[in-house]
């Protein structure tokens, strides 16, 4: 028993041993990159309307949250975002007649009913934006781009268990567009307009939002040696 208590401390010990290198080397990989500069600080509610490629306009929901600065000027956010819509009557018809050209119909009695497709996207994602007015600035323009995980969603009995159905529901990498500017009429309160465009396999569309951020870390105090 002995043995084995000895042999089983020793092998914590140099569990412990491997892995202080490991944490000290990732911190200070941190340090470099900036990330341990990172705070929450603010969080956005975003409203306004999205259109789609193909799909009817609609509304656009999205939450983010602010990380502060990763260098001068350059700031971090993620975010969630969400729209539903369907594709246009046009684009379903015309997916209609090519269906019906394809399908040897002897007897001329097959018939293919159209049926609204409706889709969603949800998305995740990181961004980072040039900033290049000054936190105390009543207006802040800024520039940026984001990388960012779509769950995307289509639903209809015209392609349900079909291959193109299978095709439409996908997980997919995007990558993203922003320009907007904030204005902050009261300390830690901004409100302000942007426009993105977000492109990802099968599905690309724009977005013109209203934004209405609190800023929980005062400007002043933001800025860390």
């Amino acid at each position: 028993m002995r043995a084995d208590r000895a042999v089983r401390d020793l092998a914590v010990a140099l569990a412990v041993a491997l892995m202080l290198p490991t944490a000290s080397r990732a911190q200070g990989l941190f340090e470099r990159l900036g990330l341990d500069r990172l705070r929450f600080g603010g969080l956005s509610l975003d409203y306004g309307t999205v259109q789609p490629v193909n799909i009817i306009r609609t509304r656009s929901y999205a939450l983010q949250a602010d990380y502060g600065e990763l260098a001068n000027h350059v700031r971090v956010l993620f975010g969630v975002a969400y729209w539903r819509s369907r594709y246009t009557d046009a684009v379903v018809n015309g997916f209609v007649q090519q269906l019906q050209h394809s399908i040897t119909d002897p007897t001329g009695d097959d018939t293919i009913h159209a049926d609204k497709v409706r889709v969603s996207d949800v998305s995740l994602e990181g961004e980072m934006r040039w900033t290049p007015a000054s936190r105390r600035a009543f207006a802040r323009p800024y520039l940026g781009g984001g990388l960012g995980m779509h769950f995307v969603s289509a639903q209809s009995k015209l392609i349900d268990n079909t291959f193109i159905g299978r095709s439409l529901n996908d997980i997919a990498l995007g990558v993203s567009a922003v320009a907007g500017v904030e204005l902050a009429p009261w300390r830690q309160v901004g409100l302000g307009v942007e426009a993105r465009y977000a492109l990802l396999p099968g599905v690309t569309y724009g977005t013109v939002r209203a934004v209405f951020t609190y800023h929980f870390v005062a400007d002043d105090a933001e800025r860390r040696p």
